[in-house]
């Protein structure tokens, strides 16, 4: 287990033992700490997920000084830490700023200290729907606010991206002290929730699909994205690059006459709205035209339409991003 230690504050590792089946040297089952992010010292995890692509969500604050939440996909990681009392809110954000300093260049997007947003916490770091599973009972309201009475004080924030040679690491940093409102063992504990999204690395897993795939992505989630069509830049004119993908969408429509699908273009938001949106329309049509020209296919059968950037499935902030977002999908009717 890779740790670090903890600067100006002298610790004992503290043996926490709880009611509900848990210490302090005993992590949840499965989880390890990410590869290139120690764990400070004595801490023990407490809940864990990982994906190998998902969306992680970040506050940061816009040109306005506005705070908003963007989401970014990519390898996806989020630790839920419980550290013994005598670890402080300045300690850890000490710690983790040596360590991403460490691991390459940090640019700090937002943070907040003790007066964060009234909803940082169960609107978005424990929000329900994005719950990191852990050893807390449910009945103990997974650690937020319950009614008008906070289980948390001294609670910080803060976002920040790190750039290293080859990566571009996504990191928020979430902490707070328990009261012991709902778990009086907990009472003066600490939580370090931390999420990691990992930009580099991710290739779409469906750059070439067969028909089989195309016609079980469909049955099963109603929807398919598509990254083998190609276009040239800022045309609806199909690459030859295209045709294998056209190939798998005429075959797979052919092996089932009941099939009937929208076709939609999406864009990256490079450029404004309205060129986009006509340029995803284009390109969803040019896809439907190929497919009634060359592959047989009944044109009541094909709907062309155009969102353009209004459905990203990661950050505009990122070539790698963009280039996700620039996608067809056949979407089941």
């Amino acid at each position: 287990m890779m740790c670090f230690r903890l600067l100006r504050v002298s610790i004992a590792i503290v043996a926490l033992v709880f009611s509900f089946d848990t210490a302090a040297q005993n992590d949840f089952a499965g989880s390890k700490d990410h590869p290139s992010i120690p764990r400070i010292e004595g801490t023990t995890i407490f809940g864990y997920e990982y994906s190998d692509f998902d969306e992680g969500v970040f506050l940061y604050a816009d040109e306005q000084s506005k705070l908003k939440a963007g989401k970014v996909g990519g390898r996806r990681t989020r630790i839920l830490y419980l550290a013994p009392r005598t670890i402080t809110r300045p300690a850890v954000f000490k710690n983790y700023q040596v360590a991403l300093a460490e691991l390459g260049e940090v640019k700090s997007d937002y943070s907040c200290d003790t007066k964060c947003p009234n909803d940082l916490t169960d609107g978005l770091v424990w929000k329900e729907s994005n719950r990191i599973p852990n050893k807390i009972p449910r009945d103990a309201g997974y650690l937020y606010v319950k009614g008008n009475a906070p289980s948390f004080t001294d609670q910080g924030y803060s976002y920040v991206t790190v750039t290293t040679t080859n990566a571009r690491y996504h990191v928020s940093l979430y902490t707070a002290s328990f009261t012991g409102q709902w778990i009086p063992e907990l009472k003066g504990t600490r939580s370090i929730h931390v999420e990691i999204v990992e930009e580099a690395d991710f290739k779409p897993s469906l750059l070439v699909v067969t028909p089989d795939e195309i016609a079980s992505e469909i049955k099963e989630t109603g929807r398919i994205a598509l990254y083998g069509i190609h276009f040239d830049t800022d045309s609806d004119s199909l690459k030859p690059t295209s045709m294998p993908a056209l190939e798998s969408i005429g075959t797979a429509l052919k092996n089932d006459s009941s099939l009937a699908i929208y076709v939609t273009g999406h864009t990256d938001n490079q450029g404004s709205y309205e060129y986009n949106l006509d340029l995803s329309k284009r390109r969803a049509n040019a896809v439907v035209q190929e497919l009634i020209s060359n592959y047989d296919i009944s044109d009541d059968r094909l709907f062309a339409i155009g969102v353009g950037p209004v459905a990203p499935v990661a950050n505009n902030l990122s070539e790698q991003g963009r280039a996700l977002n620039r996608r067809v999908e056949l979407v089941a009717r």
